[in-house]
Parts: structure tokens; sequence; C-alpha cells
């Protein structure tokens, strides 16, 4: 063998192949681990690799990216070969001293750390969030970074609150840290909530200031919720500098709060959020910036220990401020006990529903960005079956699993079906206090049909399928959003898929919308929900 070796290295040793090496990513998000010399993905250091290598600088066989360290938790199969492929200016494990080339130096190092089995050194590199699809639709309130919220807690002359906490205990509900001992955790802020949504990637923050409006209640009824906007505004705006709300300097304050006492009434002054009616003016500015959207709502604290209605009412608001639509339907006919509800079952609950005692799912997180690049697994229907592991929903290192109706729009825009493992951690814990959920003690994979197509000006720019739409013919056809076996609707079941289960074309929902909008397609496949084995669900695509 050392013989071997001073032949091998007289003969390489003017040999420099260079690899071509990147600095990481900006974005420091999460560590990929692998180990240096691990040339085969078998997560070891060996004479395999070793031979590997010695190849590769005879020239006999090349080092691609399949030759990266593979995590088997985040592993992409192609062909027969399971093997990860990365983004490029990731390293690559031979480069053992990290000098940006392989030559024969990374070669001795091998040979030395084999035949003195050293521990391999690791080998990490950082993974980027990906940019929000929801960055396409018209919207003022970034979903990553730095976001700002101004809140006017308002009162009128002739409706006042019960009850008026100081400006900075409310600042505390909107903006304060995590507190998992909070009795009304996981809803302890809106801020905190949002922290753990996104896998810390949206920080809000802002400023509570306290107003009496200058006329009676009624006044600012109907259309005329701009005068109170910018009575507001006005009235503080010789004391504070509101440009600096514009937290990612697109021109606009991000998003502004007016919450109003309980007593005005829902006709009126129930929750909403949508642009101002300044969004468009650029005429009417404030500092020097245009007032992106708006939230109002009647959402008052009544005392300094409950306020659970308060927090995930602006929550949801707040969602659609980053330009998620909503999950539940409207009754634009006022039909007799309509049904407004978007997702039924035990499985239909999302913050965006009417279920906003709740996390936000796959779907909402991933058109907000709120997935690492390596935590979107894709479906690939040209390789056969494919067997993918999910982890839990509601923890940083939760990922999802799309299967595309043909060409998958690069930015997520188009036609699937999404998978997640969802559990009652984190976000979720608060539903385990309802009597269903406790019913059947059920967590396990929900499977969402999406069409996340978009329509409009560059101006203004909308999902195509959200509700209230007029493609949505009634919500009898496409729709943003849909829950696989939806009809789970009376709580005598459980809508979750467990380990076991088969989704096939005879599951409710599972079929691809035809020409007309109608779940008419067959989609030609088949998943298997396979084992839960250390917290994580292995789910099987395949042809059916």
């Amino acid at each position: 063998m050392k013989k071997y070796f001073k032949r091998l290295i007289s003969l390489l040793a003017a040999v420099v192949i260079p690899f071509s090496c990147a600095a990481l990513p900006a974005k420091a998000g999460w560590h990929e681990r692998g180990y240096l010399g691990d040339l085969n993905n078998d997560r070891m250091v060996n004479i395999s690799d070793l031979v590997l290598m010695t190849k590769f600088l005879l020239g006999r066989t090349s080092l691609t990216t399949k030759n990266i360290y593979a995590s088997e938790k985040y592993m992409f199969i192609t062909g027969e070969e399971n093997y990860f492929i990365p983004e490029s200016g990731y390293l690559d494990t031979a480069d053992i001293n990290r000098d940006g080339k392989v030559n024969v130096y990374d070669l001795i190092l091998l040979k030395r750390a084999i035949v003195n089995r050293e521990s391999p050194q690791v080998l990490e590199w950082d993974w980027e969030f990906i940019t929000p699809p929801v960055n396409d639709v018209t919207k003022y309130l970034p979903s990553q970074g730095e976001a700002s919220m101004v809140v006017f807690y308002v009162d009128f002359p002739d409706c006042k609150h019960e009850y008026m906490p100081s400006e900075e205990y409310i600042e505390q509900l909107m903006f304060g840290e995590a507190d998992k001992n909070n009795p009304n955790y996981p809803f302890e802020s809106v801020h905190a909530y949002y922290q753990r949504a996104s896998k810390g990637q949206l920080d809000l923050k802002g400023k509570v200031f306290h107003y009496t409006a200058k006329q009676n209640k009624s006044y600012y009824e109907d259309q005329n919720r701009a005068n109170l906007l910018s009575e507001c505004y006005a009235a503080f705006d010789n004391s504070v500098d509101f440009s600096r709300f514009d937290s990612n300097n697109d021109g606009y304050i991000d998003t502004t709060l007016i919450s109003v006492p309980k007593a005005a009434g829902d006709d009126y002054w129930w929750p909403c959020a949508g642009p101002s009616a300044f969004s468009f003016n650029p005429w009417h500015r404030i500092d020097g910036k245009m007032i992106g959207h708006l939230i109002t709502g009647n959402r008052e604290l009544k005392n300094n220990n409950e306020y659970k209605e308060f927090t995930r009412s602006y929550i949801h608001e707040t969602g659609h401020c980053m330009g998620l639509p909503d999950y539940y339907l409207y009754n634009n006919d006022n039909t007799p006990n309509f049904d407004a509800e978007g997702m039924h079952g035990i499985a239909g609950y999302e913050m965006m529903d009417t279920d906003t005692d709740s996390d936000m799912s796959a779907v909402s997180k991933l058109q907000l960005g709120w997935y690492r690049e390596d935590q979107i697994m894709v479906y690939d229907s040209s390789v056969g079956s494919q067997s993918f592991k999910l982890k839990d929903a509601q923890t940083d290192e939760g990922n999802c699993l799309l299967i595309p109706c043909g060409d998958l729009d690069s930015k997520y825009h188009s036609e699937y079906f999404l998978i997640e493992y969802a559990t009652y951690h984190n976000n979720n814990s608060d539903m385990l206090n309802r009597w269903w959920i406790n019913k059947f003690n059920s967590t396990g994979i929900r499977v969402y049909h999406v069409d996340a197509s978009l329509y409009g000006s560059p101006a203004y720019r909308r999902y195509k399928y959200e509700n209230g739409s007029e493609y949505t013919n009634n919500y009898t056809g496409r729709r943003f959003i849909r829950i696989l076996r939806d009809d789970q609707s009376n709580y005598n079941d459980s809508n979750f898929f467990l380990a076991g289960d088969v989704i096939d074309g005879s599951v409710s929902g599972f079929k691809w919308y035809d020409q007309n909008g109608a779940q008419s397609v067959d989609t030609g496949l088949r998943i298997e929900i396979n084992s839960l084995i250390d917290g994580e669900y292995t789910v099987t695509v395949s042809a059916a």
C-alpha cells in the first residue's frame, strides 16, 4: 500500500484540478452536515472513497453533485440511485483541505485519515429560505425579515372601551417575545406566533397609540373609515416619524391596525383587512410614505389575563396583509344556513380558515416563503415510485411534499397536491382544548389540493381562485385550497391519513381539475402512508 501511494503521489504531484468554490449564502438558515472525504455518500470514509478519488485524479472518473454527501433525511430519488442535488456553489466533500481545489494533497489527507482511523471532519453549509411566492401578489407587509405595524387603539366619544390597557401592555400582546408559560400560549403575542410559524423568518415589530376620534362612531362607518385613518395619523404626525414603519423600503407603511371597542358592532367593524383607501393614492403620504394595508376590527381587551380572541383575530388579519386570501367561504347570496367553513373535519383547521385557534398549514407557509429549499420535496412522475420522509410540520424542521399537475410553476403558482405531517405541537397546541380533537387524539398526514394561479395586472395582482373570485364558480369549481376527504364534516371521524392508509381515485378530492373546474380528472397516482418512526412519516407515491 505504501509503495502504491509513493508511485501515485509522484505521478500526480504536479496535478491541480480546480474545484468551483463559492461563498456560503448570505442568509444563515440551517446547516446540512456531511463528512469530508465521503465521496460515495455512504456516510463512511474508507478505501472506497480513496479508490474514487484516485480514479478522479487520474482522469478515469468525474466528481459530480452526486458525490456530495446526502442527508438521508432529505433525499431526492433519481433513477435507481439516491442522491442529493444541491444548487451550484455548495462545497464538494473531496476538497478535504478546503482550499478550493481537489488535488494530491487531498488524497494524502484522505489516506492518512483512513490509515489512522481519524474521525472525519464535518462539512457544513447553509440552506436559504425560498423567496416568498406571495411576493407576486399585491400586498405591503413583508413575510420575511423585519415587518412593521402601526396600531391605533381607538374609541369614540359615544362608544368607549370597557377597559383601557396601557399602550405598553398592548404592545406586549402585539410584539412581545415568546413565552411558553403564558396561559394564552400559543397566542401570547402576534409576533411570537409568527416567529414560530415562520421558523424565525418573520420579525414583526411596531408601536401602539391610544386615540379618541373627533366624531361619533357612525360618522366613520360605511365608506368613511378613510377619515378615521387620516385622523389617527394626523394626531401623531408632529411627534412620530412614521417613515420608519416602512420596513422593506417600498414606499408604503407596511400595515396599520385600528382596533375599536366591541360595542362598535359587527356590521361595520367586524375584523377585516385590505389595501387602505390611500394605498393607490400617491398624493396622500405620511412622512413621505403611502399607507399600505389597513386592518380594522372590534376585538377589544376586557382584562389583562385572557386575550386569545384579540391576538388570534389580528394574527388572521395580518396573514391577509402578507398576501394570503381567506380560506373560508363568503355567503355573497345571503343563503340561509350557509356553510362558510372552507375545510372541514379534524384535519381541516387552519389560521386562514374559520379555525383561528391553529397554526398555518403547509400551503400558507409555502406561499409565505417559510420553507428552506431542502424542505420542499417534489414528486417526479418520470421516475416512478418514490418515497419521502415527512417531519412534524409544527417545528422548524417541518417539510412538505408537492405532487404537481403537469409542470410545476417555479414560484408554486400552479395546480398541485401538497402533503404535510401535522401535529398538535407549538402553534397547534391550543387545539387540544377542543373536545373533538381529544375524541380521536389523532395527528397524521393531511393532503391539500391547491391552485395558486394568479390573475390581474402588475398594478393589482391576486390569487385567481381565492374566495370571492368569479373564477371559483360559486365555490363548486377551482379553489385556492381544498383538503382531501373534506366530507368528514360532522366530527364523527378523523380525516387525517394514518399509517396503512392508501390515497387513490376512490378518496374524496383526489382528482385534478378539468377544464370546467370540476375535480374529475384521474391523477393516475397512488399514495401509500407508511410507518411513523422516530417522528417521521414515510409516504410513497407511485403510478396507480
